[in-house]
């Protein structure tokens, strides 16, 4: 690449639209969201898969979670402290459906992987996972993370074994082709 180019792609604007960031329309093979479904403008998303994606390409659509079937104890009043410290009373886990998302498009939902795993954690960082999420991120609770933290603790150190939990973790991905 010249110096001119290179000088040139330093300098553009950056984009948050990802067909604005190419410099000629280009597909992929393979493209990946984790997490983030639930952000993005549903009304875009079909078309902008079907410009990305290869024509035998794939949309992996991957998150993870507690498992909530009773194999993780502590899950209840984790939530209900995550609730309780969330701005306006939120914290409700919200999932886009990616069939939705998929509707008047080509792409049509062909598998779902899933794989369980399990962990040691201690109490103190499943508190701070809570400062993870939108709704009671640190700049959503300002001065009261602190005090947030100690709460979350507080209520999970009974369901602890010495301060420490095992966690299931369910993870998935949602696969699309054409």
């Amino acid at each position: 690449m010249s110096d001119a180019s290179s000088a040139s792609i330093r300098n553009r604007p950056c984009s948050p639209q990802p067909e604005r960031r190419l410099r000629k329309p280009q597909q992929f093979d393979v493209v990946t969201i984790g997490r983030a479904l639930h952000w993005m403008d549903r009304d875009a998303l079909g078309p902008l898969f079907e410009r990305l994606v290869a024509p035998d390409g794939t949309i992996l659509v991957c998150s993870s979670s507690s498992a909530a079937d009773g194999r993780n104890p502590w899950l209840d009043e984790y939530n209900e402290a995550r609730r309780f410290w969330s701005d306006s009373g939120a914290g409700e886990r919200y999932h886009r459906q990616l069939g939705a998302v998929l509707q008047g498009t080509r792409f049509h939902i062909a598998d779902k992987i899933t794989v369980e795993t399990s962990h040691q954690l201690s109490v103190s960082a499943l508190a701070r996972r809570v400062l993870t999420f939108s709704s009671s991120s640190p700049a959503v609770l300002g001065n009261k993370a602190e005090p947030m933290l100690r709460d979350v603790e507080q209520r999970l150190l009974p369901l602890s074994c010495e301060g420490s939990v095992t966690e299931v973790v369910v993870s998935t991905a949602q696969v699309a082709n054409r």
